[in-house]
């Protein structure tokens, strides 16, 4: 990969964008297979709705934990221009809280030598429509990881209350006659939907109590300083999100107030290299 968008592969980045992500999705399939199995041998329960619901959201967060930020340096600045500054909205995934990450996030058009953080070791360096490659740049905010683990819990809750739901639907089931089968069906997607419901709420739960730590620390106050189109230099861990193949800087440790010109305005274009030269030993 010689840094030009140009060379990039067919399989553009922002194409593989998705709320669930590749690295989580793969987490809920796994997941759900899991339970399914789990719970054939030891309860019983393949049919049981609840039980396939729990391991889909409990795969789907595990993943997102472990193993989906693969760490290429542990620190490295970069120089760039700043774009695209924003927080994913909560109404883009209302139907599924727990996919909610709203991370302070933006997009940082490299300089010089620093274009390379965007093309080394990537499966899909995001480039914008000038062809031009962009380093994606995450503080973290609590509330994504909170709010997993509330569903998570939930989910287990709504689980057990399922399974007490599901023994006298199915006892009724047997007075279905010919439906039976539709009976069974039925309960299934009611022990699910409980399942599912005690998963909302928990991730809501997790939400509040992620937007409370957020306050406390501080997170995101730097996020303040962000402009769209001022240069800035940004330090933190260099890592590959396999969601989607992106080079991050994620998490952001540190970064510097937007370069002024000697009218004090941002600087906007040709952004200077704000990085502190390399130690030599």
């Amino acid at each position: 990969m010689n840094g030009n968008c140009r060379d990039k592969p067919l399989l553009d980045a922002r194409s593989a964008q998705s709320a669930i992500g590749l690295g989580g999705l793969g987490g809920l399939i796994a997941g759900a297979a899991a339970s399914a199995i789990t719970g054939s041998l030891i309860l019983g329960g393949a049919w049981n709705g609840g039980i396939l619901v729990t391991g889909a959201i409990w795969g789907y967060c595990l993943a997102r934990f472990f193993g989906r930020l693969q760490a290429h340096q542990e620190e490295i600045c970069a120089s760039g221009l700043v774009v695209n500054p924003g927080r994913t909205n909560f109404f883009r995934v209302w139907f599924a809280p727990f996919l909610w990450d709203p991370d302070f996030v933006w997009d940082l058009i490299p300089i010089g030598a620093h274009i390379r953080f965007v093309f080394d070791n990537a499966t899909h360096p995001r480039c914008n429509d000038e062809n031009r490659g962009l380093l994606h740049c995450e503080i973290d905010s609590a509330i994504k990881t909170t709010g997993c683990i509330g569903a998570m819990i939930g989910a287990a809750i709504g689980a057990a209350i399922s399974i007490a739901v599901l023994v006298p639907l199915l006892a009724a089931s047997a007075f279905c006659g010919p439906f039976i089968f539709l009976c069974v069906i039925l309960a299934f997607l009611i022990a699910a939907a409980v399942a599912y419901l005690g998963a909302y709420i928990g991730a809501l739960i997790g939400h509040l109590v992620g937007y409370l730590i957020d306050t406390i620390s501080g997170a995101g106050d730097e996020f303040e300083a962000i402009q769209a189109n001022t240069c800035i230099a940004v330090t933190g861990r260099w890592v590959i999100d396999l969601d989607h193949g992106w080079n991050e800087i994620h998490p952001v440790e540190f970064l510097t107030d937007p370069a002024l010109n000697d009218r004090n305005e941002p600087i906007r274009n040709d952004c200077p290299d704000l990085c502190p030269p390399p130690v030599v030993d």
